[in-house]
């Protein structure tokens, strides 16, 4: 399994509100390893700011025996 850190790029596909589906580089801002064996990537999507009430951050998982990947290198 790959070892992300912080700054590392990975390929992501993400659901916007507007039901829009994209495949994108996004860069971590931080790694957590999991008690499952997996890693939970925080990372912010693109887009536009469109202000305070706009949270841009996702959590992705790098996937093992009971998550799904959601992210490749």
């Amino acid at each position: 399994m790959t070892r992300y850190r912080a700054g590392d790029q990975v390929t992501a596909t993400l659901d916007d509100t507007a039901g829009t589906t994209i495949t994108t580089q996004v860069t971590a801002t931080r790694v957590d390893k999991l008690g499952c064996g997996c890693q939970r990537i925080r990372a912010t999507r693109p887009g536009p700011d469109q202000g305070p009430s706009t949270c841009r951050t996702v959590h992705l998982l790098t996937g093992c025996g009971g998550h799904p990947a959601e992210v490749s290198a």
